[in-house]
């Protein structure tokens, strides 16, 4: 197994772990700040870590950027649905669709946002 790949795996099971202990925090908490608050860290969550599964799966940085591109654009196109659907959760879903679109963007530049510690790609 490639660096690439180890590291793409390790990001993808942390992201998995993180998003789904969010995700349950979100069903669960009381006040919409505190559900907005832990909607918004799941959907980023979410993004990094299908970023790391396609980077691990693909053995390829650059399919990885891809695939946390994809799932972020999904994520702004479903929570901005959602945010125009559901008026008792509005700001939550909002805010979701705002950072789903900021993590796909920082998939795909994430110099821009602090760099990225992927392995330089060998392929």
């Amino acid at each position: 197994m490639s660096n690439v790949q180890k590291w793409g795996y390790a990001c993808a099971g942390v992201g998995l772990v993180l998003a789904v202990g969010t995700f349950i925090g979100f069903a669960l908490a009381d006040g919409e700040g505190a559900k907005t608050t832990l909607l918004v860290a799941a959907t980023v969550f979410t993004v990094a870590g299908a970023n790391g599964l396609g980077a691990g799966l693909a053995d390829n940085v650059k399919t990885g950027k891809w695939v946390g591109m994809i799932v972020g654009a999904l994520g702004f196109i479903g929570w901005g649905i959602a945010w125009l659907g559901d008026s008792t959760l509005k700001t939550s879903f909002g805010w979701a669709a705002v950072f789903a679109a900021i993590a796909a963007v920082a998939s795909m530049v994430p110099e821009l946002f602090g760099g990225s510690s992927a392995p330089a790609a060998t392929n």
